[in-house]
């Protein structure tokens, strides 16, 4: 724990130094085919969460649709489903409902209420969706358009909303031994909390510009069959300015809940480095994220080991300023899969 922290200072918000977190995702999945060419299938997977700190056994679906394909070539879907939307390997702006958790390698996203038609056509396929929400305005209509040639892949995005527009585009190159990728999205309504001159957290409706874009561009190396390498950027128009940072600082901790300890302003840059066994068994995996207007630097490593349906993953993130909770943040992460 960061005793000089800003953001926790003398641990008032009682983090306790050891916690522990079970997850259970059990999964049914049910295929048949139905009459003449059509195929039909059901997805189920809940998550059952039960942790140290909380007496309470959390259970909500992580997906939980219905699904028909007809000719192969026509695609219904509705109920609660992932989307697998954007090339970015930490930030995807496409992926407008959530996002990356970074100290993890394998993210278990939770989906999204959907209706969704597609149809498939030869080197492309077009997706009209619908994400209904409580809230009438909240609601989202999207159309989405994929294509892939022999190198090079790209997809446009509109979503309209009472919120606002989205138009969004995600493009990537493969090449023997590198792939590069940009991943954006522009937004006439903003997402995130402003803060005042006064060094006080805004509404995001408060916000007095129109325009908000979102934007990654990477690279990916493979220097070998055991190493390989990623360099990522983003700019997020959305976050917090230089000024916008100090002030926010010394408003702390009551401004805490606008906290990210990796990505709160505008710019953040990733990398990586991995040394793997060539059979999939273990990896190491140094990653370093940056934020240039806050300065906060995380070095981070990564362990992974495979045996069978067991894996053991082992993560740290070393923080280097007074903006963060923790000086080192270690996880262990226990997978059984059957």
């Amino acid at each position: 724990m960061n005793s000089k922290s800003n953001v926790n200072p003398n641990n008032y918000m009682g983090i306790k130094e050891l916690a522990s977190e079970t997850r259970l995702f059990p999964i049914l999945s049910f295929n048949d085919s139905l009459i003449n060419d059509a195929v039909g299938n059901i997805q189920i997977e809940s998550g059952i969460y039960n942790y140290n700190y909380s007496d309470s056994i959390k259970f909500k679906f992580m997906e939980l649709y219905a699904g028909i394909s007809l000719n192969e070539k026509n695609r219904f879907i509705i109920g609660k489903k992932r989307l697998d939307w954007g090339s970015g390997l930490l930030g995807n702006p496409t992926l407008f409902y959530t996002q990356k958790d970074p100290l993890r390698i394998q993210n278990r996203l939770e989906g999204i209420y959907q209706v969704n038609y597609s149809h498939l056509f030869e080197n492309s396929d077009i997706g009209i969706f619908i994400f209904p929400d409580s809230k009438l305005s909240k609601t989202k209509f999207a159309i989405k358009y994929n294509t892939a040639g022999n190198r090079i892949s790209y997809s446009g995005l509109y979503i309209l909303s009472g919120e606002g527009h989205q138009i969004g585009y995600d493009i990537s190159y493969g090449a023997d031994r590198f792939t590069l990728y940009t991943e954006g999205m522009t937004r006439t309504y903003s997402r995130s909390y402003g803060i005042s001159k006064d060094g006080v957290l805004t509404s995001p409706q408060a916000k007095s510009k129109k325009i908000y874009n979102d934007i990654v561009v990477g690279a990916s190396i493979s220097l070998s069959p055991r190493i390989s390498s990623y360099l990522e950027y983003r700019f997020n128009e959305d976050n917090l300015g230089r000024l916008e940072i100090d002030l926010y600082k010394t408003n702390l901790p009551r401004n805490a809940e606008l906290y990210d300890p990796i990505s709160i302003g505008k710019h953040s840059i990733f990398g990586s480095f991995e040394y793997k066994d060539l059979y999939g068994r273990w990896s190491l995996n140094t990653r370093g994220f940056y934020n240039l207007f806050s300065k906060q630097l995380v070095f981070s490593p990564l362990f992974t080991y495979n045996i069978n349906n067991f894996q053991v993953e082992f993560s740290s993130m070393a923080y280097n300023n007074s903006f963060s909770i923790f000086k080192l943040q270690s996880t262990i992460f226990l997978s059984l899969s059957f």
